[in-house]
């Protein structure tokens, strides 16, 4: 008999994983019907990948894989250590991508109602589960892989949003997130969630739109994995954005410090 935990915790998601050969980026666009889906179900760190553990809540399948691969398992492996870990591991549904582009994708036979499933191609993963059919996947898929958008997160971001315009998840939307790494660093160089909005997707992309046009710009200018660190040069755009971002958290702190 299914209880009501597993009932909450059955989850639904959509989702695109996206690797950049060019540039070593790796990142996921992620929406669901409940909310904090990017805090719970997505992981990533650049010493390691990206993992979407997704349908039934565990969030340890995630935490696990980041650990397998920075132990150098590879994704196929880190699948099948899971299914001998994880006696529910059919209510799961867990995608990864390794951050040198090693990739694969595991659908549990009991996700719930509606239709699940999964699409491996060249670069890219995309999964959903509870879904009233596979277009969404499809659609995802096209997107992908026929768009020319040179930078990854506009790959990621506009094929979550072609997905989330086929209303397929039958219970609807309340979050989304996007993340994504570099190999040079352990730290995102995007990570925005909407945690609990009627049209999450939407503010996803304005989100990242105003994260791009401004603290983004400064994020090569932090220290690095190697222990580099770059300064922006005299008078550049850079230079002024970070100025102007310090100026802007003095301004908040001031106002906050004045309503105390």
């Amino acid at each position: 008999m299914t209880s009501s935990l597993e009932i909450w915790t059955s989850t639904m998601e959509n989702d695109i994983l996206g690797y950049d050969h060019e540039n070593k980026e790796f990142g996921i666009a992620i929406c669901s019907a409940i909310p904090c889906v990017g805090e719970y179900f997505a992981f990533g760190d650049g010493s390691a990948g990206v993992i979407a553990a997704q349908g039934s809540c565990n969030p340890y399948n995630g935490l696990k894989s980041i650990n397998f691969l920075k132990e150098g398992s590879s994704p196929s492996e880190i699948i099948a250590k899971l299914k001998d870990s994880d006696e529910l591991i059919q209510k799961r549904q867990i995608a990864i991508i390794s951050n040198c582009g090693l990739m694969t994708c595991f659908t549990g036979e009991n996700l719930g109602n509606g239709v699940k499933g999964h699409i491996i191609g060249k670069n890219f993963i995309a999964c959903g589960n509870t879904l009233e059919d596979l277009n969404t996947l499809n659609i995802m898929k096209d997107t992908f892989e026929k768009s020319n958008e040179k930078s990854l997160y506009l790959k990621l971001l506009h094929a979550l949003k072609m997905g989330d315009s086929t209303e397929a998840d039958i219970r609807g939307r309340q979050s989304a997130g996007l993340h994504v790494y570099s190999i040079k660093n352990d730290y995102p160089i995007i990570k925005v969630n909407i945690d609990d909005d009627i049209n999450p997707v939407k503010s996803l992309e304005e989100k990242v739109a105003n994260f791009i046009r401004s603290f983004y710009q400064i994020i090569p200018f932090f220290p690095q994995r190697d222990g580099k660190q770059i300064s922006p040069k005299t008078n550049s755009k850079e230079e002024k954005i970070f100025a102007e971002f310090k100026k802007n958290v003095l301004i908040r702190n001031f106002q906050f410090e004045k309503n105390i």
